[in-house]
């Protein structure tokens, strides 16, 4: 694909690896899947081994991106590799939530819905949402009844003074919740 010596200068590699992402950015928007797969593995060799420490931003980027289009065409190896190596380097939970994601859909599609409910609804605890490991009804129609009263409560006037929705671990929560949805109906149908 692209040649590099070993006497390449670390800025033209660094810029080689910020090329890569660029382009496995738009293959990926393409859905040029195994291409921009190509231009995010060839960016993340171009900074190892210590791109992680020295470029970690980029890094981040990269492996996001190659995990991402690895699920996307099927290469699920590759994907399960790439998730290993950002779990044992990204520095936060929240910061892991898109490759948790493709972790969860990838075990949705391989048939292990409670390891995807497990894992989903672990991930949604380190996030900060508490969820009881056992609900029973009436703890369900406790929550929507909570929730009813406390929708009551707002007026009109009041929605400005509502908390702000956009926050990181609201909509990962939501994103989780969304996806291991279908799983928990499928393993716990409401009777």
């Amino acid at each position: 694909m692209f040649g590099f010596g070993h006497d390449s200068s670390l800025e033209s590699r660094i810029q080689l690896a910020r090329l890569c992402l660029i382009a496995g950015a738009r293959a990926r928007q393409s859905n040029a899947y195994l291409e921009a797969g190509d231009f995010f593995l060839k960016g993340i060799s171009c900074l190892d081994p210590n791109g992680w420490e020295k470029h970690y931003d980029l890094m981040v980027q990269l492996n996001f991106g190659a995990a991402e289009v690895t699920f996307l065409s099927g290469k699920y190896d590759l994907m399960n590799e790439l998730v290993r190596s950002i779990h044992s380097h990204v520095l936060s939970v929240s910061e892991k939530i898109p490759v948790v994601i493709h972790e969860l859909n990838y075990l949705c599609l391989s048939g292990k819905l409670l390891e995807a409910i497990n894992y989903g609804t672990r991930t949604l605890k380190e996030i900060g949402f508490e969820i009881p490991e056992n609900p029973t009804p009436e703890d369900v129609t406790k929550s929507f009844s909570d929730t009813l009263n406390l929708l009551n409560e707002i007026t009109i006037e009041a929605v400005d003074d509502l908390p702000d929705l956009t926050s990181g671990n609201f909509l990962s929560g939501l994103q989780i919740i969304e996806v291991i949805s279908f799983p928990l109906y499928a393993q716990f149908p409401v009777k």
